[in-house]
């Protein structure tokens, strides 16, 4: 039976520990499996170049550095690049280097990509985490305003895998750069999820500071911006009708010298009416600005 090549992008800064530990724990969890492993690192511009002696001798490994910090985004779509013209491989898995993705969680993912030919890719949706409350709080606030803003749950991450043939759908997908994740959600087709427990980091602590969260929100959000827009759009268009029924309905009664008999009720209803509506025109408006910083986002 001819082996499965899989090939694992891993970008990374710095953190050479965790990432030679993680090499270690992908090669075992294919130990007895059919499977031939590539390793593409991408050093995110490590105060220490990562050498290949710093890691396994005698393995298939490519370490491609960026000549300046470029993020975690830009670094996982260097690594596709890379693999783009790499006729060997089957499929591509991406995934942090800190051991929150779990090693033993990639035979789950080609096991399921494997067996559903028609799918091209397969997401990994976050279960239970190990975080600070500061983080799942803020966390958990970024998947409502999403919810909200967008219409649909996101819990997604870095974590995924694709077949070798959608590599190229994956680099021309619009704000890629931005988040692969959320572009691939929105713009490729066959895709298919599954929940698994993030992991423990190897070493260290997490370096998702609040800063990088808002930041992350942000970049996600980036690549909605014109639905986002466009349901704060529909959502000032009903308050706008029904603020239009409010005055009208007022106008009726006067004219039919109903007024004063429900004029409390009206006013009340009317002023009520009045208040949604220039809480959220401000809303909107907030929101529109944040729209144009979003699109900005685009030419980092």
């Amino acid at each position: 039976m001819k082996k499965i090549r899989l090939a694992v992008v891993l970008p990374v800064k710095d953190d050479v520990t965790s990432l030679k530990i993680l090499i270690g724990q992908i090669r075992e969890c294919f130990i007895d499996r059919n499977v031939d492993l590539h390793f593409t690192i991408i050093d995110d511009h490590s105060q220490i170049p990562i050498r290949p002696k710093d890691l396994f001798p005698k393995i298939d490994l490519k370490i491609v550095r960026n000549p300046y910090n470029q993020g975690h985004q830009k670094s996982i779509i260097t690594g596709l690049s890379e693999l783009r013209h790499n006729t060997r491989i089957d499929y591509v898995a991406v995934m942090d280097a800190d051991g929150e993705d779990d090693p033993n969680h990639l035979p789950v993912l080609l096991e399921i990509l494997t067996k559903n030919t028609s799918t091209v890719g397969i997401i990994a949706v976050r279960g239970s985490r190990h975080s600070t409350w500061k983080f799942f709080f803020s966390y958990k606030f970024f998947q409502q305003l999403f919810l909200v803003l967008i219409g649909k749950k996101f819990g997604s991450g870095n974590f995924m895998m694709f077949t070798a043939n959608s590599i190229n759908t994956l680099l021309t997908i619009p704000k890629n750069k931005l988040s692969l994740v959320a572009s691939a959600i929105r713009h490729v087709d066959n895709l298919g999820y599954v929940r698994l427990d993030r992991g423990r980091r190897i070493d260290g602590s997490s370096k998702m500071s609040l800063t990088r969260l808002v930041d992350h929100a942000l970049s996600i959000f980036a690549v909605f911006a014109d639905l986002i827009l466009l349901r704060i759009l529909l959502l000032i268009a009903v308050l706008s009708f029904l603020l239009s029924i409010g005055v009208a309905t007022i106008v009726v009664l006067k004219t039919l010298g109903s007024f004063e008999l429900v004029a409390g009720v009206t006013s009340s209803i009317l002023i009520q009416l009045l208040s949604v509506f220039f809480l959220f025109l401000n809303f909107a408006l907030f929101s529109t600005i944040s729209i144009l910083i979003l699109k900005r986002l685009e030419d980092r």
